[in-house]
């Protein structure tokens, strides 16, 4: 009995689309340390509002997102929707569009 992995299926794309883009004109500080990570300058307003924005694209009603200290961002996918290859897509493409290596 084999296994049938799908990938890059609308849902999924769709998913990572919308992770990437909250980070959408905010901008990065370069790294000094090669082991580092570049630095998103998170503003409220840029991240807010890229948030609403793809609320409004996703047909999701504004759940009035609040950020803090604690900023974390979820992909919530049903059982056998393919989450695990979305989470490592989504970690791919911040690498490949933000460098954000860990």
């Amino acid at each position: 009995m084999g296994f049938n992995f799908e990938r890059n299926l609308p849902h999924q794309d769709k998913a990572v689309q919308a992770i990437i883009d909250v980070f959408q004109d905010v901008p990065i500080r370069s790294r000094h340390d090669m082991m580092a990570n570049h630095e998103f300058e998170l503003t409220d307003s840029v991240v807010l509002a890229n948030i609403q924005a793809i609320q409004k694209r996703n047909e999701i009603k504004d759940s009035s997102p609040v950020l803090n200290e604690f900023f974390n961002l979820d992909v919530k996918m049903e059982t056998g929707t393919g989450k695990t290859y979305t989470y490592t897509k989504t970690i791919y493409e911040i690498n490949r569009q933000y460098g954000i290596n860990k």
